[in-house]
């Protein structure tokens, strides 16, 4: 059976914390800079001349340009999680409207790498709490301070932690 949501940008019980991104309806979030919900997404490999970051994990036709990527590089990023505008979208790469503030050292750590985008159609709740936090796996918590979830019913909690896979 297909759930029905009302508009979750207007629902009253939402909670939402400042500077936060809820990228879907089910979706929770409490405290700061978090990124919660949204169809996740990992990457193969980065041009940065090109702005061009090339999907090894995700749907690409869930990607347009007009819609904006959270990135999380590594909790070491001092800029992490990212908020970028997707401008171009092809067969499995997406183009980036500026570039991005990562080290040499971050890019070849790209595997480790998680993006989200917006996906209204998620049925599959998610919930952060803290600051900093990026709980984009289906029925993910994340909580805390640099904290990732990435996997099915990942919890990830306290500061630095990661829970990734299913």
């Amino acid at each position: 059976m297909k759930l029905q949501f009302s508009d979750y940008e207007k629902n009253d019980y939402r909670l939402t914390g400042i500077g936060s991104s809820i990228l879907s309806p089910i979706a929770f979030c409490i405290g700061s800079r978090n990124v919660v919900g949204g169809h996740a997404c990992r990457f193969s490999a980065f041009d940065r001349a090109a702005r061009k970051l090339t999907l090894s994990e995700g749907e690409i036709g869930k990607f347009a340009a007009g819609m904006r990527l959270y990135l999380w590089s590594t909790a070491y990023d001092e800029n992490s999680p990212y908020e970028i505008k997707i401008i171009a979208v092809d067969a499995n790469a997406i183009t980036l409207e500026n570039d991005l503030a990562v080290t040499d050292e971050h890019v070849t750590r790209l595997a480790e790498w998680v993006g989200a985008v917006r996906d209204v159609n998620r049925e599959a709740a998610a919930f952060a709490a803290g600051d900093l936090c990026f709980a984009v796996g289906d029925y993910a918590t994340a909580t805390g301070t640099l904290t990732l979830a990435t996997g099915f019913a990942a919890t990830a909690a306290g500061a630095l932690s990661e829970a990734r896979g299913d």
